[in-house]
């Protein structure tokens, strides 16, 4: 990454940007590579106009970059939202299940996305449970955008911070429609099997 790096400087250092701000890989001393985030200012030039001194910080971002590989290539469907219940972010495999765009879902409330289908119980359940128990999880008949539905296992917690007034509501979602459709279909031979 240091050919970025250096571009990224010497914009700064002409002029370009009011800051040097970078995103890049280093390796530690043990060998093991980490996400850095640079921001730095110069903030003494010679009489030439050369730079002397740059000021800024070093921040390994190595966890936050892994957890957003994570968020954007998870199967599982997830979803965040803020402490006031409203979907703030989701990821691809949200889009595949449901169909919906990210503009559809953004700002909704989680417990209604989650209760919307005739099938579902109300949302009642899921935020009584969800105060007392930091986390609910059961299934869910979920609507698709094409009018479908799809039953999901759905499991929500609530994020260490929301006490506090800055967490989050996590929410993962897994299909389990051809799981239930199966369990539906050896009930249904049970029955025949009985009667006849």
């Amino acid at each position: 990454d240091i050919e970025q790096v250096c571009v990224d400087l010497q914009r700064h250092i002409e002029g370009a940007t009011p800051t040097f701000s970078n995103k890049h890989r280093t390796i530690r001393p043990s060998g093991q590579w980490a996400w850095m985030m640079t921001h730095g200012k110069v903030v003494q030039w010679d009489d030439l106009g050369r730079p002397l001194r740059l000021v800024g910080t070093h921040t390994d971002i190595t966890e936050r970059v892994l957890a957003s590989l994570i968020f954007a290539h998870c199967e599982q469907a997830i979803f965040i939202a803020d402490e006031n219940q409203c979907i703030q972010s989701t990821n691809p495999a949200f889009h595949e299940l449901t169909g919906l765009e990210p503009a559809e879902v953004v700002g909704k409330d989680f417990p209604e996305l989650v209760s919307a289908s005739s099938q579902s119980r109300s949302a009642g359940s899921l935020m009584n449970t969800l105060p007392n128990n930091g986390q609910w999880e059961g299934e869910r008949w979920i609507p698709r955008k094409d009018g479908g539905e799809f039953c999901a296992f759905v499991s929500v917690k609530i994020s260490p911070h929301l006490e506090r007034g800055s967490g989050h509501y996590i929410g993962l979602m897994t299909d389990i429609t051809a799981q239930k459709e199966a369990d539906q279909a050896i009930r249904r031979n049970q029955k025949l099997d009985a009667v006849g």
